[in-house]
């Protein structure tokens, strides 16, 4: 099988998760040895996938695209995200509060995306940056973290609010 494949995600020992371009999705029940095919319906890339279990997940991707599963990957239905910038990275601090975050690389406008009803709606968030956020991850649902190429941003009030802090040491 020829593509790219952008995410990857367990949500136990045995049951995984996989995407990639032109929409693919992989799914594993025994640990990754074997792996199926279940299409998505959607033939944009897919740079991105979070389950908040093993029923319940997201993918994002290119042009904002956002996609939702309540079956383990069967069927996929598409969320407004309010956005076409492309989405490279998504995270769920719960099973209701997500992120998603994107931009577009070559006209530096970065974008941050939240959600507090499982994906249905989409509000985008002031992120103090016009970079392309290439990902970010969740402590809970205030407190956050999201990267540029060259930056670290940190929110405590649930994306209110983004600051940029100092990478790690002789990082330039």
């Amino acid at each position: 099988y020829q593509t790219d494949l952008t995410g990857i995600q367990f949500v136990d020992d045995n049951t995984g998760y996989a995407t990639g371009e032109s929409g693919v999705f992989f799914k594993t029940t025994n640990s990754g040895n074997n792996w199926i095919e279940l299409p998505t319906g959607f033939i944009r890339n897919l740079n991105s996938l979070y389950f908040t279990d093993m029923n319940s997940g997201y993918a994002v991707g290119d042009s904002g695209i956002v996609i939702r599963t309540t079956n383990g990957g069967t069927n996929w239905i598409s969320q407004l995200s309010g956005t076409d910038k492309n989405l490279l990275s998504i995270v769920f601090a719960n099973s209701t509060t997500g992120y998603a975050t994107g931009g577009e690389a070559n006209n530096g406008q970065g974008v941050i995306l939240k959600t507090t009803n499982s994906g249905l709606n989409w509000a985008t968030q002031l992120s103090g940056s016009s970079m392309n956020f290439t990902s970010l991850y969740f402590l809970n649902p205030d407190a956050g973290f999201a990267v540029t190429n060259s930056n670290l941003y940190k929110t405590s009030n649930g994306g209110i609010n983004w600051n940029a802090i100092a990478g790690p040491e002789g990082y330039d």
